[in-house]
C-alpha cells in the first residue's frame, strides 16, 4: 500500500490547497459571528423590553422624592410669616 506523500505534489496545489482551507475556517468563524450577533441582538431586545419600563418608573419615583425632599427643605428654611 502506497502511502500519500505531500512531496509528490506541486507547490501550486499546495498553496491553493492551504488557501482553500483558510477559507473554510474564515467562513466558519464568519457564520459564527453572525450568528452570535443575532443572538445578542435578541437578548438585548428582551432585556430592553424587560427593563426598561421599570427603568423609567423608578427614574419617575425617584424624581417625585427629590422633588418632596426639595419643597420640605425649602419650607424649613423659610422665615416663619408674622402675623
Amino acid at each position: 500500500m502506497r502511502r500519500f506523500r505531500l512531496r509528490n505534489v506541486k507547490t501550486a496545489s499546495k498553496i491553493i490547497g492551504a488557501f482553500g482551507i483558510v477559507c473554510l475556517v474564515l467562513g466558519a468563524l464568519g457564520v459564527t459571528g453572525i450568528w452570535t450577533t443575532a443572538q445578542m441582538k435578541d437578548q438585548t431586545t428582551a432585556i430592553a423590553a424587560r427593563d426598561i419600563p421599570q427603568i423609567v418608573c423608578l427614574t419617575t419615583a425617584q424624581n417625585a422624592a427629590d422633588n418632596a425632599e426639595r419643597d420640605l427643605m425649602q419650607a424649613a428654611l423659610e422665615p416663619d410669616m408674622q402675623v
